[in-house]
């Protein structure tokens, strides 16, 4: 399958990283971002300068960035949606008025880790957008950092559609020798793994400040714990039981991407040890660069558990209601960790 032209919305981190594996099986890919500066200095240098590991290579010559989203996705077959949870509204209200007189919808694929502040999962917010139309959309999830990519790591993603076509092109734009991509169909639960994730790696950056007194053993206790933490979460939403087991493609983006949680490369690891160390969570945030999802999640998250729990009295997320306790409530670290020890029934 040949796929000529394929647009990225966001020049950020990800989308960036993501034009490299796209750029090999694209004719053509277009780089969108609504800052006219971080262009000019892209097309001026061919490099995306916001990171010092985008800043030391050059971009594939197929790509080219443009502030102009009506020409960015002119033509497109493929268009990458790859901004934070918090942007996607505005992004894809200024999509679908640019392709209203299209006749049919490109493939969309997905790429942000969360949920907006009134709940929404990214799909939803899409499929919002373009009222009354087929939307052939796509989620793509997994561990994968955007340096490793650009670095040609060898590394796998899994692509969720209901769709099996618009799977088969997002695969075709994005899988090569490197890159790996697994079709799976349940969007929901990959969706709800993915906003899970970013919360508890800020429990992982958190423990980091404990030093060694947080053991090997301690983490591996906690990761099968989060794991557990994820699957209530994404059947609560609606996601299939499937997408949590140990032996399908959607591992990628529920234990595959938990390995990530306790990376420093992540920053949502980083503002976890940057508020256990005492800095208060607005201030942290302001010290990194680019978005931290578990802030914001955690919120949306703990406020999603009041409708949850009208269908599930039972449903506990102890991890993430622990993170907005110390994002949100000024609840210190140390005792959001001994409340979840002191915890009465310990097999949620």
């Amino acid at each position: 399958m040949t796929i000529a032209k394929t647009a990225v919305l966001g020049a950020g981190g990800y989308g960036t990283a993501l034009s490299w594996p796209l750029a090999r099986n694209c004719r053509q890919v277009a780089l969108w971002s609504r800052n006219r500066s971080l262009v000019d200095a892209i097309q001026r240098t061919r490099r995306n300068p916001r990171y010092s590991y985008l800043s030391r290579r050059e971009l594939p010559r197929a790509v080219s960035a443009t502030s102009d989203l009506r020409a960015a996705v002119d033509g497109a077959d493929l268009v990458v949606v790859a901004v934070s949870a918090s942007g996607l509204a505005d992004v894809y209200a200024s999509l679908s008025a640019a392709l209203t007189g299209a006749r049919s919808l490109p493939v969309i694929v997905g790429v942000s880790k969360g949920l907006t502040g009134d709940g929404l999962l990214p799909d939803q917010v899409c499929r919002r957008a373009f009222p009354g139309r087929k939307v052939p959309y796509v989620h793509l999830a997994g561990p994968a950092f955007a340096q490793d990519i650009v670095g040609g790591a060898i590394v796998g993603l899994v692509a969720a559609s209901e769709q099996p076509q618009a799977r088969s092109v997002a695969e075709a734009g994005l899988a090569g020798r490197e890159l790996w991509v697994y079709p799976w169909h349940d969007v929901i639960g990959v969706e709800a793994a993915g906003a899970l994730r970013t919360v508890l790696s800020f429990v992982f950056g958190a423990l980091f400040t404990f030093g060694d007194d947080v053991s090997r053993s301690t983490k591996a206790f906690l990761l099968s714990r989060v794991v557990a933490e994820m699957a209530r979460f994404g059947l609560a939403m609606g996601g299939d039981a499937s997408t949590f087991g140990h032996d399908t493609p959607a591992g990628l983006a529920v234990v595959g991407d938990l390995y990530l949680c306790d990376d420093p490369g992540s920053r949502n690891w980083q503002l976890g040890r940057l508020v256990a160390q005492g800095t208060p969570p607005v201030d942290a945030l302001r010290q990194l660069q680019g978005v931290a999802e578990s802030y914001n999640n955690a919120r949306t998250i703990r406020s999603l558990l009041e409708h949850l729990r009208t269908t599930d009295p039972g449903l506990e997320l102890p991890w993430c209601e622990a993170v907005y306790a110390v994002c949100h409530a000024g609840v210190p670290v140390p005792d959001a960790v001994e409340a979840i020890l002191a915890r009465a029934d310990r097999r949620r």
